[in-house]
């Protein structure tokens, strides 16, 4: 049986855009941090830091002055949790008939709380492959050898659908639309 991995942002959520860049820079009351926040961001992806302490170095790194903490990690949140409908329908159809699928992203903790709480099929029909509960980004050998393990499958068996960048291992198929996750396997 052939397993689909599925990238989160811009397959199963709409990428964060314009409006949520904004709603950080509010909450964060600058614009000139978003080099630092990238260069943060791995570790809070992999979970070796939580949001308060990201924004914290954030704030050490930058001179930022948080005013409220609570206020940047739902900024932030509210743009990774901009769910395409269509495409978790795709997905809930794809499990109703059987199909072996799995989330296996890069996700902050806090995020992946939300999702698990919001997806009914995430971690019970869907595994939740995560590089926050991991302690490794996707990309890294040793995740895709434990997405791998958790389907059951050999990399030949496993695609992983994404718009960003494969995987080592996976044959990537780059995502356009949720009609695609029916074609992929």
């Amino acid at each position: 049986m052939t397993a689909l991995l599925i990238d989160y942002v811009g397959v199963l959520a709409h990428p964060p855009g314009d409006k949520a860049r904004a709603l950080v820079e509010h909450a964060l009351g600058a614009t000139g941090f978003w080099d630092d926040f990238a260069q943060l961001r791995p570790l809070l992806l992999t979970g070796e830091i939580d949001e308060r302490g990201f924004f914290q170095r954030l704030a050490a790194r930058t001179g930022l002055s948080l005013t409220d903490i609570d206020e940047a990690i739902a900024a932030t949140r509210a743009g990774q949790l901009d769910l395409d409908e269509k495409a978790v329908r795709a997905v809930s159809s794809l499990v109703d008939d059987g199909r072996l699928v799995a989330l296996f992203a890069d996700l902050p903790a806090g995020v992946a709380e939300h999702l698990r709480l919001r997806l009914d099929w995430l971690g019970t029909q869907v595994p939740a492959i995560l590089s926050c509960d991991l302690g490794l980004r996707v990309d890294d050998p040793r995740a895709v050898a434990v997405a791998l393990e958790v389907c059951g499958v050999a990399a030949e068996e496993a695609r992983y659908v994404t718009r960003g960048e494969g995987v080592p291992g996976l044959e990537t198929i780059a995502y356009e639309g949720p009609e695609q996750l029916f074609s992929a396997l």
